[in-house]
């Protein structure tokens, strides 16, 4: 008879923790930055930046930029470095 007041107690707080299963929250995710993410997120009107490693100057409007030459393993979010007037 123990034995099925146990089951019984098991399965009245299983429909719980199924609930409560449901209120865990996952970490977010990190965002992964790449050597061609300025691209994406620099503006073309932005002639000084960082690129997550390393710190570029560029023509107005264009791709092509002379850099700092850092090696880095994980690169951080670019940044445009103008300073606004």
């Amino acid at each position: 008879m123990k034995l099925l007041n146990v089951s019984r107690h098991v399965l009245s707080i299983f429909p719980l923790l199924i609930l409560m299963s449901g209120c865990v929250q996952s970490a977010p995710t990190k965002v992964k930055y790449n050597q061609n993410s300025w691209k994406t997120i620099i503006p073309d009107s932005c002639r000084s930046y960082f690129d997550g490693c390393n710190n570029c100057r560029r023509s107005p409007a264009s791709d092509i930029a002379a850099c700092t030459r850092k090696m880095c393993i994980e690169y951080e979010k670019p940044i445009c470095l103008d300073k606004t007037n």
